[in-house]
């Protein structure tokens, strides 16, 4: 009998025994929904939702090797990116994950369909009792963002190769990004990021001490006055706050206590906790993932709304500050003939060069 033909038998079985059984397993779950995303109550049962399963993909682990090898200046291979043939090579699923999903879906009377070119996307409609009875969940309406699940589980037999399901935990910000009121603004009032000339695009003002937990992360300031650049990961916001105009002071970074410090930035974290030595020891995580990688104004950035000029602020307007940079960047690389920058952290953490800033007393 076919493999397919077998798992058909195997998952019919238990699901014409009961759709809901002691053998799923949790998939996620939220004790609540986040703050603004007000509960209208249970969905109906015959609203329709359609989901899409991403399956489990047969080589992650070769696609995240080939990607910094791509991406590592030191490497021969450094620039020659991926192509999407070669990238679905190691994200396609394997024909049993296909087979069991799909054999899953079949035996409630559902087809799926798939929607990328790894196949490793399907696509899926049902209305939400089935849903509900599928998945153990309990599909509720939220404000904003419509039917959601606070928990959803899965057959052992499928469990394993599925990767995720949207709609099911997730929840989207609802608030978007906090504008001051449009006014005429001359080109002086803009203001000029020294941190756009720092090595890692931004300066770090030591700070009195202090500790604050947010989301597992404790958030290190350091208690001294000095300056220094620490190259650390993600992108942060500066904020113009009591010093000059054009520097800036760069609120939130730390070491994660989740994630370990990868490998393109051991040897700057490594410098950075012997330059700091005894002072604070024990107080945050040593081994952890430090952040930001680079910084960006974050604070009193213009852009244009119904055509007048305003001002947001927030990582979401750094990202794509910085994002423009390198956009920039890699036109002239491309304009050259030359491979663009891809994956960024290898290159910057292989090159820790910096340059002075004027009037901001720092590198």
């Amino acid at each position: 009998m076919p493999l397919t033909s077998l798992l058909f038998v195997s998952i019919l079985g238990s699901a014409a025994a009961s759709p809901v059984v002691n053998n799923f397993v949790l998939q996620g779950s939220r004790t609540s929904a986040p703050q603004g995303f007000a509960n209208l109550g249970p969905a109906d049962d015959s609203s329709l939702l359609n989901l899409r399963i991403a399956l489990q993909s047969s080589n992650i682990t070769g696609l995240e090797k080939a990607l910094l090898d791509v991406s590592n200046p030191s490497s021969s291979n450094y620039g020659k990116h991926l192509s999407r043939a070669q990238v679905n090579a190691f994200v396609t699923p394997t024909d049993e994950a296909t087979a069991v999903v799909k054999t899953w879906l079949a035996s409630h009377g559902l087809v799926a369909k798939t929607v990328s070119s790894a196949g490793d996307w399907l696509s899926v409609s049902l209305n939400t009792s089935q849903a509900n009875d599928m998945m153990a969940a309990k599909y509720e309406n939220f404000q904003h963002i419509g039917s959601r699940t606070l928990s959803f589980s899965l057959p052992a037999e499928v469990a394993n190769f599925v990767a995720h399901i949207h709609p099911t935990i997730t929840f989207k910000n609802p608030v978007g990004p906090v504008l001051s009121t449009p006014k005429p603004v001359s080109a002086d009032d803009l203001p000029t990021p020294c941190g756009f000339g720092a090595r890692y695009l931004g300066t770090i003002w030591e700070r009195r001490l202090r500790y604050r937990r947010r989301r597992g992360v404790y958030l290190h300031y350091i208690p001294d006055h000095r300056a220094f650049r620490l190259p650390v990961r993600y992108l942060g916001g500066l904020h113009r706050r009591h010093i000059p105009r054009d520097c800036f002071l760069l609120l939130r970074w730390g070491f994660s206590n989740l994630w370990s410090t990868p490998d393109d930035q051991a040897d700057a974290v490594a410098a950075y906790l012997t330059l700091q030595g005894p002072t604070n020891a024990g107080l945050f995580n040593i081994s952890g993932r430090g952040y930001p990688d680079i910084s960006a104004q974050g604070n009193d950035v213009p852009i244009i709304v119904d055509g007048q000029l305003a001002f947001t602020g927030g990582t979401s307007a750094s990202t794509p500050t910085f994002a423009s940079v390198i956009a920039l960047l890699n036109d002239q690389l491309i304009a050259a003939g030359k491979s663009p920058l891809g994956l960024l952290n290898p290159w910057l953490y292989a090159n820790p060069g910096s340059t002075p800033i004027p009037r901001c007393s720092t590198t």
